[in-house]
C-alpha cells in the first residue's frame, strides 16, 4: 500500500489562496480523514493528491515517487490510485458489473480475469447477485458500494473519498461507515476522506487532519483532537463545548495550569504561560453545583429528549456566551444556576488564531 507525502502545498485561484503551504505525511494503510468547513480547502487537497488538480507550489509524493514538483506532473490516470465522488458518477446505461468493469476494460485485461475481479470486488461490497442491474434499479447505499467495488477491482495503493456518504439519510450512512471500515480493515489499503462531518471522521479515520481557511489548524486522533485541541478553530469545531476566555495564574505542575475565569479560579490541563489564554470545556466538564468555584449561567430553554433534557445555558459574566448540557432534570426558564467545572484543555491565545 502507498503512503503519500505533501510539503508546501499551495493553490492560488485567480486573487484567492485556497491552500497555503500545507504539509501532511500520511502512513501506508493508514485512514486519515481532511476536515473541515465548507471551502476550507479540503477537496482542493484531495483533488491535488488525485492528479486532477495542480498545485501553485509544493511537492506530492506517493508511495515515496514524486507525483508533482517543480519540474514533474504525473497525470492522473498513472498514479495507482482510486476515487469515490460524492456523486457516485456511475453509467446509467451500463449494468452494475460492466461500470465495475470499466477500469480493467480500459486496461485490457482479459475477459475471463476481469470478470473474476469484478466478482470478488462485488463480493466483498456485499453486492452479490446484482451485477446485471443497472444504476437506477439500486438503492443509494448500494450505488455508493458499487461505486466503490469500481475501485477496489482495479487494486489501487491509495483510495481517495470525496464526502461519498452525504448523500446517504442517516441509516444508510452509519451502515456505509461500517463498511468502510471493514473493508479498510480487510484491504489494508491506505484511505484518505473528505469530510465536513466530524462525527464521520470520528467513526472512520484513525487520524484526522482538521482544516481552515486552506491550512491545517491540527492533525491528530479523534481522542488527541477532542480532549487537546491545539487551537480555538479546533476546539469550537470539533466536539461540542465552549471556548471560553481565561487568565493563567500559575503553572503548578507539567501540563496543569491554574486559570481564572469570570473571577472563578480553576485547574487545566494543558501548557501555557502566564496570561490570557483560552479555556476549551466539553459537556462533560461540567455540571449544577452549589459552592463556589463556579460560573453563573442562566437557562434559557430546554428540549426533552425521552433520556434527559438539553439544556441551554447564556452565561452573563462573559458577554453571553452560550453553552447546551444534558441533565436529567431541567431548570425553569431564567433560572440563574452555578455551573462547576471538573477540567478542561487550555490554549494559549497565541496558537488559537490565524
Amino acid at each position: 500500500m502507498a503512503d503519500v507525502t505533501l510539503h508546501g502545498i499551495s493553490k492560488r485561484f485567480t486573487e484567492a489562496n485556497v491552500l497555503e503551504a500545507i504539509d501532511l505525511e500520511i502512513a501506508s494503510g493508514e485512514f486519515v480523514a481532511l476536515l473541515g468547513p465548507s471551502g476550507c480547502g479540503k477537496t482542493t487537497l484531495l483533488r491535488i493528491i488525485a492528479g486532477l488538480e495542480r498545485p501553485s507550489l509544493g511537492e506530492v509524493r506517493i508511495g515515496g515517487l514524486l507525483m508533482v514538483g517543480a519540474n514533474t506532473f504525473v497525470p492522473a490516470e498513472e498514479r495507482r490510485l482510486g476515487m469515490v465522488f460524492q456523486s457516485y458518477a456511475l453509467w446509467p446505461h451500463m449494468s452494475v458489473a460492466d461500470n465495475i468493469a470499466f477500469g480493467l476494460k480500459v486496461r485490457r485485461m482479459r475477459h475471463r480475469e476481469r470478470a473474476e475481479r469484478v466478482e470478488r470486488a462485488m463480493a466483498v461490497v456485499g453486492l452479490d447477485g446484482l451485477g446485471g442491474r443497472r444504476p437506477a434499479q439500486l438503492s443509494g447505499g448500494q450505488r455508493q458500494r458499487a461505486a466503490l467495488a469500481r475501485c477496489l477491482v482495479l487494486e489501487p495503493e491509495l483510495i481517495l473519498l470525496d464526502e461519498p456518504l452525504a448523500n446517504l439519510d442517516a441509516h444508510l450512512r452509519l451502515q456505509m461507515q461500517a463498511e468502510f471500515r471493514r473493508i479498510h480493515r480487510e484491504t489494508g489499503t491506505t484511505f484518505v476522506f473528505v469530510t465536513h462531518d466530524q462525527v464521520e471522521a470520528m467513526a472512520l479515520a484513525n487520524r484526522i487532519a482538521v482544516m481552515n481557511r486552506g491550512r491545517i489548524e491540527q492533525t491528530g486522533s479523534p481522542e488527541v483532537l477532542y480532549r487537546q485541541p491545539a487551537t480555538a478553530m479546533v476546539a469550537g469545531f470539533f466536539g461540542k463545548g465552549v471556548v471560553l476566555p481565561a487568565e493563567v495564574l500559575s503553572v503548578p505542575a507539567l501540563g496543569r495550569v491554574v486559570a481564572s475565569i469570570a473571577g472563578s479560579i480553576f485547574e487545566f490541563g494543558g501548557a501555557a504561560p502566564t496570561g490570557p489564554a483560552l479555556v476549551s470545556l466539553r459537556p462533560e466538564h461540567l455540571s449544577l453545583v452549589r459552592n463556589r468555584p463556579a460560573l453563573a449561567a442562566v437557562a434559557t430553554y430546554a428540549w426533552f429528549r425521552g433520556e434527559d433534557y438539553l439544556v441551554s445555558f447564556v452565561l452573563p459574566e462573559l458577554g453571553g456566551i452560550m453553552i447546551e448540557l444534558a441533565l436529567a432534570t431541567a431548570p425553569a426558564q431564567g433560572e440563574r444556576v452555578s455551573l462547576g467545572i471538573k477540567d478542561g484543555w487550555v490554549i494559549p491565545t497565541g496558537l488559537s488564531t490565524r
